[in-house]
């Protein structure tokens, strides 16, 4: 697998210098290395227009969002699903499924064009099914270690599965957001 993803890294690599050479928009850019002020800059710029001000909001909670559920799957899984590595994959997989969903709908909302008014949707959506998925798996009885057939074959599971699926289809309109800004 190492190896791989070596090849396909020095393939990329390879492949990117017959990208055709671009001149600078503006060569008397000068670009400011330092992350604290450039990032002050950028929120006082950001917040002179308050629709790009909480389209920045909802897109930094999109992505805080799902930083915080990829890096806690495995122990969610565990402590709290009574789950094994094969239910962690399974929310890998629903997160993915969800993420689509949520992109796709948001596609067919906005017509292909980008729509800022669906971001404080996704931003709510996906906070509302977070606390749903908190109530719901806060209720479920110990059990022994699960493998994702078991998982998935008790029903007080799927409210678990739905909610995760539906939080994270929310985050389609902030992702948009974000690639589009």
């Amino acid at each position: 697998m190492a190896i791989a993803c070596v090849a396909v890294a020095l393939i990329g690599r390879a492949t990117s210098q017959f990208v055709p050479a671009s001149p600078s928009t503006d060569p008397s850019l000068v670009i400011n290395w330092n992350p604290i002020t450039e990032t002050w800059r950028n929120l006082k710029l950001a917040h002179e227009n308050i629709v790009v001000f909480r389209s920045l909001l909802g897109i930094s909670w999109m992505w805080f969002f799902g930083a915080v559920f990829l890096s806690l799957f495995p122990a969610f899984a565990k402590e709290v699903l009574h789950g094994n590595e094969q239910v962690a994959s399974l929310l890998l997989v629903v997160f993915s499924i969800g993420i689509g969903i949520g992109s796709l709908l948001c596609e067919v909302l906005s017509k292909r064009h980008v729509e800022i008014g669906l971001v404080p949707l996704g931003a709510i959506g996906m906070s509302v099914f977070a606390i749903d998925l908190y109530f719901a798996s806060r209720g479920l009885p110990p059990s022994a270690s699960l493998g994702a057939a078991d998982f998935i074959a008790k029903s007080a599971h799927w409210r678990v599965m739905a909610d995760h699926r539906a939080a994270l289809a929310f985050r389609g309109p902030l992702q948009r957001a974000d690639v589009c800004a």
